[in-house]
């Protein structure tokens, strides 16, 4: 990795500030920056207005872009990977993708640069913290490939149990009984997945090719599961695909890397609003 030349050192969006031991003040405040009829508004007014709105997820997520830019270059890699998301979201929106794009984005290439690019950059960052954290993220996941079907019979689970228990043909099954067939498809199932607490600490203390021997229930959906994988080398890509994919674990991320670059914040007021923020505890300013 790069060496990170610059602390996540904030001095208010980076420009044009100075310090003093409890706020930072701009140093051209005075200079006009808006005007309507004989009103005029100056940098202060606009600087004062900030601070009172949402400043601490602002200045978090300036952070954000701040330590990525920093670490992940945008090179041929980012981006060949910027633009196998532009064809992904393509194919996923079908006719309705460059409506979407015109109407939020305004075109096809901001869309790219604003958030594709950003998007591969944080990616590539995420992948050097997945391998220079693996042993630690197994442990706390404890991914698995399985196939889970879902059913609201009793019976239906019990047949379906029957043909994962003698390698029959699941597909086959599966549409006998109406049920989508994607469910017999494999899948990652981490910490981190929406399943039931029954189902995740059978899937989690079993064994490859164990199946549960009845159904379980929650609610009123029953479970039928057969462990596919737990060797966390095989797994190793496909879930870092899942791992990339969850919000927590980016900020976990994030914290990280704020932790060790330093993340340093020198004006009292956006301090205070990071640290009573509940939705950014971990970010941890001047630690």
């Amino acid at each position: 990795m790069k060496k990170l030349l610059i602390s996540l050192s904030l001095l208010l969006l980076l420009v044009s500030c100075t310090t003093s031991t409890a706020s930072i003040s701009l140093s051209d405040g005075e200079s006009e920056i808006v005007t309507i009829g004989e009103q005029t508004i100056n940098k202060d007014a606009i600087f004062n207005m900030m601070k009172s709105q949402d400043l601490g997820s602002t200045v978090v997520e300036i952070a954000k872009v701040t330590l990525v830019n920093s670490i992940i270059e945008v090179d041929e890699t980012i981006e060949k990977r910027a633009q196998e998301l532009l064809e992904s979201n393509k194919e996923y929106f079908g006719e309705s993708f460059e409506s979407i794009v015109k109407n939020y984005y305004g075109s096809e290439e901001e869309f790219l640069e604003t958030q594709l690019i950003p998007s591969a950059q944080q990616e590539a960052l995420a992948k050097i913290y997945f391998e220079d954290n693996f042993d630690k993220i197994i442990a706390e996941n404890k991914p698995r490939q399985v196939i889970i079907v879902t059913t609201e019979s009793q019976d239906d689970a019990q047949s379906i149990i029957d043909a994962m228990e003698n390698d029959e043909d699941l597909p086959a099954l599966l549409e006998e009984l109406k049920i989508d067939e994607s469910y017999g498809e494999p899948v990652i199932i981490a910490n981190t997945s929406s399943v039931p607490t029954d189902v995740l600490e059978f899937i989690q203390e079993g064994s490859i090719d164990d199946v549960t021997s009845e159904a379980i229930l929650d609610e009123e959906t029953y479970y039928a599961i057969k462990i596919l994988e737990t060797d966390e080398e095989t797994l190793r890509e496909d879930f870092f695909t899942i791992f990339v994919s969850v919000s927590t674990n980016l900020d976990t991320m994030y914290q990280d890397y704020f932790k060790k670059h330093k993340f340093n914040v020198y004006d009292q007021q956006i301090y205070d609003a990071i640290k009573n923020d509940e939705t950014l505890e971990g970010y941890n300013p001047n630690n």
